[in-house]
């Protein structure tokens, strides 16, 4: 213990603290002391017992007023005024006369206010709601109510349009198309939409049936160019993309290595599907 006491001062002297060690070991000292000396010169005073007023000072006289006219009522120097009453110029009766007989009379307080019979119950008969008519429809809801959407068909012979029965079809088309290359074109009857063809090399696609009753070819090939014949082509980068042929046209496509390959458009036949059976 006692070197540790020695290592601790000698390290505050050489850092040069020894003046703030000195300082915290007599605080350290000093506080308690004068803590503990403080309380022993105080006396504590003793209480001191309040001491009540005199029954004289909290009595208070009251004194009444002898002179007879000082507490007299005077009310009767005011106009009689109903506060109920309006008070414009164009005010309202006086509800006690208004009450009276039409003569300006107020009514007597020995009379009782009419009172009215009350009614009587009516028989359960007479309290069943009475059916009413259903109204008529008039024209406007007639003209609001959805029309029939059937199909009408129009009858060649008589000029008579008559609206068929069955429900609303979906049109597709087949067509018959003859294809190859020159000198082995071969006829295809009833090719479906989106079918390719031919299948060995795959340079069409058959999409369909336009608006215009044309049937649309998709080129797959982008090697084909469009060397002559009738039907109209999309041009996309250069190429014919889309083609476009009527019934009876024919167009020739040629490859870069010079075979041709002819397509022609025979005929197409429309078939009709419910569309619950698609």
């Amino acid at each position: 213990m006692k070197v540790l006491l020695l290592d601790i001062a000698h390290d505050l002297r050489s850092k040069r603290l020894w003046p703030v060690a000195a300082v915290l070991v007599i605080a350290i000292i000093a506080v308690p002391v004068v803590l503990l000396g403080g309380g022993s010169d105080g006396e504590v005073p003793p209480p001191v017992a309040a001491v009540p007023a005199p029954q004289s000072q909290l009595s208070t006289e009251v004194r009444v007023s002898e002179s007879p006219e000082g507490g007299s009522s005077k009310l009767g120097e005011f106009t009689k005024h109903n506060p109920f009453k309006a008070s414009s110029k164009a005010g309202l009766e006086d509800p006690e006369e208004a009450a009276g007989s039409g003569n300006g009379q107020p009514a007597s307080a020995g009379e009782a206010p009419a009172v009215q019979p009350s009614p009587q119950p009516q028989s359960p008969a007479a309290q069943e709601p009475k059916a009413e008519k259903a109204p008529k429809a008039s024209k406007e809801d007639a003209a609001a109510t959805p029309a029939d959407t059937r199909p009408v068909k129009v009858d060649e012979r008589s000029g008579k349009s008559k609206r068929s029965t069955r429900d609303p079809q979906v049109v597709v088309y087949k067509a018959d198309l003859a294809y190859g290359e020159a000198g082995k074109v071969k006829r295809h009857n009833g090719v479906e939409p989106l079918t390719i063809f031919p299948r060995s090399s795959r340079l069409f696609q058959f999409s369909g049936i336009d608006g215009r009753s044309r049937s649309v070819f998709t080129v797959l090939s982008p090697g084909l160019i469009a060397d002559k014949g009738e039907g109209q082509c999309t041009q996309v980068a250069g190429r014919c993309a889309v083609l476009r042929l009527k019934k009876g046209e024919e167009r020739v496509f040629r490859n870069g290595e010079g075979d041709r390959f002819r397509l022609r458009v025979s005929a197409y036949e429309p078939i009709e599907f419910a569309p619950a059976d698609l």
